[in-house]
């Protein structure tokens, strides 16, 4: 495909590109287009009032096919001060992704912010450039050395072909990267697959550059955890949270 997006709209159905493969299984989507595509029918679904997402759930139930999305939505609770929306991913008549949404109406309170982790990017800063649909720029992570690790990132595509990213498809779509950047484990000798995304948010991301801060744990037992915390130029934001399936290369 020429186009610069993971899906394109047909009809009721979102066809992969191509673009957003899984780097575990070259079959399936991946879990950054499909963060996005969450995202993105999250923000068609209308709000009774003025309202801040404040939780995204993701929960992966499969390694997906590389075939058309049907997303399906519920809203599980409808008010003017809370929202609560369900979301279905069905491939080939099947279920193979569930998400919630939380949404909290928009009000006045005092500030908390967090300062920022990392300075952000200036303008002449160095890019890393990933698959054509991804900057980066490392602080302290070079997605090979095993520890925690930090980056900016930002996202010169669409998720769905002529439709401009959106902030809540941005943090999302970074939310996938958390153990990837900060792998306790070396990623020539595992695979780290990840289960879901977990993300909350103060507000969302006012800048394009969304710096992920992660750090990833294990007991040992074939499963792990990431911890990520996430900013922008303005300062800390929200957290995200991934259940990691790990196995050994062969």
């Amino acid at each position: 495909m020429t186009t610069n997006a993971f899906f394109l709209r047909k009809g009721d159905l979102f066809v992969p590109t191509g673009m957003g493969v899984s780097p575990w299984n070259t079959a399936a989507h991946g879990g950054v287009s499909l963060s996005g595509l969450v995202a993105h029918a999250l923000d068609h679904v209308p709000s009774p009032a003025a309202m801040q997402t404040t939780r995204v759930t993701i929960d992966i139930l499969g390694a997906i096919p590389l075939d058309p999305i049907a997303v399906t939505n519920r809203i599980v609770r409808e008010g003017k001060r809370v929202q609560l929306i369900e979301l279905e991913f069905v491939v080939l008549g099947k279920v193979w992704l569930r998400a919630t949404a939380l949404r909290l109406r928009i009000g006045k309170s005092p500030p908390l912010g967090v300062p920022l982790a990392h300075s952000c990017p200036g303008d002449d800063a160095a890019v890393q450039h990933a698959s054509g649909w991804m900057d980066m720029i490392a602080v302290k992570s070079n997605f090979i050395t095993p520890g925690p690790g930090a980056c900016w990132v930002r996202f010169p595509c669409e998720v769905v072909a002529g439709e401009p990213v959106s902030p809540l498809q941005s943090v999302a779509m970074v939310s996938d990267f958390g153990f990837g950047i900060a792998s306790p484990f070396s990623m020539a000798e595992w695979t780290f697959a990840n289960l879901d995304i977990s993300i909350h948010l103060t507000r969302l991301p006012s800048s394009e550059w969304v710096l992920i801060d992660a750090v990833g744990e294990s007991a040992g037992n074939g499963i792990a955890i990431s911890n990520t915390r996430l900013g922008d130029s303005e300062g800390m934001f929200g957290s995200a949270h991934q259940s990691i399936f790990l196995e050994r290369r062969k």
